[in-house]
């Protein structure tokens, strides 16, 4: 039986049923009534977190979320990062904990500050370097082997 994935598109428009269900609740123990339609392209938090079923590529359909400052994607099967996000120019936050991600790669992101990578496969820490702004790195629980590998990075 082959396993099943879910697409960005398609958990973008999870997330934003799933996002506009809690708004209403929550503006309802308010007294309140929310009806404004959730457009995942103009938010600046999007959490694509623990879809079911998970995601398991990063394709073009992210680079819609324009105004996205923090990007969620942790607890998904994911074992690449795509190219792209650099087109994501607001990108401040990016979280891909627990997923399969083996390298650090496509981190052209220059306005980036956090990177939280924890519980995945990675080995060598190259390419956070690009990472000129990053002042928060989650990188626990991964393959990396030697302190040395760590210094190199500080």
């Amino acid at each position: 039986m082959a396993k099943e994935y879910m697409s960005v598109k398609d958990a973008i428009k999870t997330w934003e049923a799933e996002e506009l269900a809690r708004r209403k609740a929550e503006y309802e123990k308010k007294g309140e009534t929310y009806d404004e339609p959730i457009k995942a392209t103009e938010e600046e938090v999007v959490r694509l977190i623990g879809m079911m079923p998970p995601i398991n590529k990063m394709d073009k359909e992210l680079l819609t979320l324009k105004n996205v400052k923090h990007l969620g994607l942790s607890t998904n099967c994911i074992d690449k990062i795509g190219p792209g996000l650099k087109d994501l120019e607001h990108l401040e936050c990016l979280s891909l904990g627990r997923n399969l991600i083996k390298k650090l790669e496509n981190l052209d992101l220059p306005n980036l500050k956090e990177l939280w990578i924890s519980y995945n496969k990675i080995e060598k820490l190259s390419g956070l370097d690009k990472l000129k702004k990053l002042t928060t790195l989650y990188i626990s629980n991964n393959m990396v082997s030697s302190c040395s590998e760590v210094e190199r990075h500080l």
